[in-house]
């Protein structure tokens, strides 16, 4: 009845959008004989391709008309995608385009297209280029809300670019293989797709669309009207062997250590276009870029940092959960992995198995949480998901290890996430979890809850957990509201739940203006507030918050905010009255120059201290990026925090974290680096020479050294790697 009623409120709408973007079903020409890409759009090339228009703008004029109008070709072949982008310019002294790595140029002049392959909205992928052939490409994990926080810039396909800058601007050719895409297996593809181009007109951002926008609707990507219909692909599937080699040799007191090495390999076979197997045996799963280092001295729980391993983002958008059930980064030293991926269309399948040689062993409490290090253990991760139309699904997740010196965490979840309306989204997570833990030492704290300790000693329990959410959105209004409950025995072994025995209610309203005015082009206003309390009904926190930010002309943004806390409990200190205030502000006025600041300053609780109290507190930083000259580019951020006795008797912590990455590219394929850090707080330092080839995105060649001094340790050493990864396809 629900639904019933639902549907014939919500008619009139869905029929004006239809009408605002009548769908086209356009079959692909196969390409001429003979079409040289080389990036020049030569007269004739194109003339019997599919054409599309980038005919609306999307910022910082809503559904107005662009100041320069791009354009978009589109041929096929029988094993590629061949798309020709005219991108004009007011003036290519406006142009902004680095000669960088793949997937850096998101300040760029770029262009691209927006694919769904499946066409129910299950994900999207970005695939584009800037004006120098620079390539990336992205997946929206959800698009049926818009949250930059679903991105995943760490996706990467095989694709070509061949680019040319012109007196009126620039041109680009782009090649996509079937091969590299996951799609239904059936003779004839349906496509939806749309293209995207965010360049510059003086300081000015501008973005341009190939439809009109309904701010109504959150799901951007649904509003795109044109489908690709493509018959008889012939290109085969994506079959890689990845193997690799690895060096080191550690340089102490002027002095060569024992080298050291590691051989592996990787696979990747496509059983067809929508089922895939993924293999790894003695992977090197480690990153070419160290973790930005985070100001931790006042964290009450451990730290979350991004999946940067490309063979776990492959079907990660699956995988992902509000509550972060699964968190890959779990898995630290495997000795192989296996991993199988179905995109059906009816249901999508996600299966991980692999045996760990070490893994964190996370303990959640109330307050802070405890970290070990888990010794062997078999790992599996199982999800299923049907999905329905615009995004809308059913899933379910399992995540299993069992560590070989005893003791199990299982976790089993149902998902849910329904359209109620174009405007209305409902998400659900419902977890259920086991725990056998083994009886060793890796947890040795007191620490209790309810019944059990916090030790690794052998005790059994299970616990349970949820999320719902409901938000609604229209062209000037967005409303969130949610509810999220974690049970005191509730353990995610291979998830990040730091926190347990707590309920969360939290509302926002949010206040959205285009208005595009000469001086002010975009503000948004956000009052919320949310409550922490147990289930036995200790309240933990209850706070309130208004957060505010305007674009202005000359590609300068403003914002800020301003927290209450009425009281936070914490380890039995009632803590009441608590008020902080944000600002922050980014300017981009050229191409070489970009700032950001940021202040936040006011009352903080002193977690990590004898009795936990009040503090006045600073937080600070910048991070400024700049084009040298040439092809150099360098990056610089600084972090100062500190808290001082409210009385101000004493400094109770105070420290700088210091940034910098220095880069010099002769071609987008080859790229020297220099990573330096230091950070104040625990008196380490990073030193980090790189120099790399990478002419595909997993193909990859690099030598280089890490240096890493930590004086209050007593350490001091240099370790010189090198490796070696080759892309074979039989």
């Amino acid at each position: 009845m629900i639904r019933r009623l639902a549907f014939f409120l919500f008619l009139p709408a869905a029929l004006w959008a239809q009408e605002l973007n009548p769908l086209r079903e356009l079959e692909v020409p196969y390409a001429p004989q003979g079409l040289m890409l080389d990036g020049v759009l030569s007269d004739g090339e194109y003339t019997d391709a599919l054409p599309f228009e980038l005919f609306n703008e999307m910022d910082p004029d809503p559904n107005g008309t662009p100041p320069v109008l791009a354009k978009a070709y589109v041929y096929r072949t029988e094993e590629s995608l061949i798309i020709g982008f005219d991108c004009p310019l007011v003036d290519i002294e406006h142009l902004r385009a680095n000669v960088q790595p793949r997937d850096n140029a998101w300040g760029d002049d770029f262009i691209g297209i927006t694919m769904d392959l499946y066409g129910d909205m299950r994900n999207t992928i970005f695939i584009a280029s800037n004006a120098h052939g620079v390539q990336i490409d992205l997946r929206n994990n959800n698009p049926t809300i818009e949250d930059e926080s679903q991105y995943d810039v760490g996706y990467n396909i095989t694709y070509d670019t061949y680019t040319n800058i012109g007196e009126n601007g620039w041109t680009l050719e782009m090649r996509i293989p079937f091969s590299s895409l996951q799609f239904e297996n059936k003779p004839v593809q349906q496509w939806r797709v749309g293209f995207f181009r965010e360049y510059y007109v003086g300081a000015q951002v501008h973005r341009a669309i190939s439809m009109n926008r309904n701010f109504d609707n959150p799901c951007f990507d649904c509003q795109f009207n044109d489908f690709l219909i493509i018959e008889d692909i012939k290109g085969g599937t994506r079959r890689d062997l990845l193997p690799y080699v690895l060096g080191g040799t550690p340089l102490e007191n002027g002095a060569f250590g024992t080298p050291t090495g590691r051989i592996g390999l990787s696979a990747f076979y496509g059983i067809n276009s929508q089922n895939s197997i993924e293999a790894a045996i003695n992977p090197d799963f480690s990153t070419v870029e160290s973790d930005a280092a985070q100001v931790s001295v006042n964290s009450a729980t451990s730290l979350y940092y991004p999946e940067r391993r490309p063979f776990f983002n492959e079907g990660s958008d699956l995988t992902a959960t509000t509550m972060n059930y699964f968190y890959s980064r779990t898995i630290s030293n495997p000795s192989g992995m296996v991993k199988y991926l179905g995109q059906g269309s009816k249901l999508r399948t996600y299966g991980l198995a692999g045996y760990d040689r070490s893994s964190p062993y996370l303990v959640p409490g109330e307050n802070r949480d405890i970290l070990g290090v888990a010794g062997q253990s078999f790992a599996s991760v199982v999800r299923l998901s049907k999905p329905r139309q615009n995004g809308a699904n059913l899933g379910y997740l399992s995540t299993n290890r069992i560590y070989m010196d005893g003791g199990s965490g299982h976790l089993n979840a149902i998902t849910v996430r329904e359209n109620l309306s174009d405007s209305w989204r409902l998400t659900g997570e419902y977890a259920w979890s086991y725990t056998v833990e083994p009886e060793t030492d890796w947890v040795t704290d007191g620490a209790t809850f309810g019944k059990y300790t916090a030790a690794t000693d052998g005790e059994r329990f299970h616990g349970f957990s949820h999320a719902t959410g409901l938000q609604r959105t229209s062209t000037h209004w967005v409303s969130d509201l949610y509810f999220t409950h974690v049970g005191e025995t509730f353990r995610a072994d291979m998830g990040f739940l730091p926190l347990n025995n707590r309920n969360e209610l939290g509302a926002q309203q949010r206040y959205i203006n285009r208005l595009n005015g000469q001086r002010v082009k975009f503000y948004q206003i956000t009052t919320g507030g949310r409550a922490n309390f147990t289930p036995d009904g200790r309240w933990k926190q209850q706070q309130l918050t208004l957060e505010w930010n305007a674009q202005f002309a000359g590609n300068f943004m403003l914002g800020g905010g301003a927290i209450h806390g009425f009281m936070e409990e914490f380890e039995g200190a009632v803590l009441d009255n608590m008020s902080t205030i944000t600002q922050w502000s980014s300017w981009s006025p050229t191409q070489r120059f970009k700032l950001n600041l940021y202040v936040n300053t006011g009352e903080f609780v002193a977690y990590n201290t004898a009795s936990p109290r009040i503090g006045s507190g600073l937080n600070t930083g910048m991070e400024m990026n700049l084009q040298l000259f040439g092809n150099v580019q360098a990056n610089f951020t600084g972090n100062y925090s500190s808290l001082w006795e409210q009385d101000g008797s004493g400094m109770i912590y105070e420290g700088w974290i210091w940034r910098s990455v220095l880069r010099y590219n002769p071609n987008r394929f080859v790229q020297a680096r220099l990573i330096t850090q230091w950070n104040q707080f625990s008196g380490d330092y990073l030193f980090q020479p790189l120099l790399q080839y990478q002419p595909g995105p997993f193909t990859i060649y690099y030598i280089g050294s890490s240096t890493y001094a930590a004086p209050n340790q007593g350490y001091n050493g240099t370790q010189i790697f090198a490796k070696a990864q080759l892309t074979l396809r039989p």
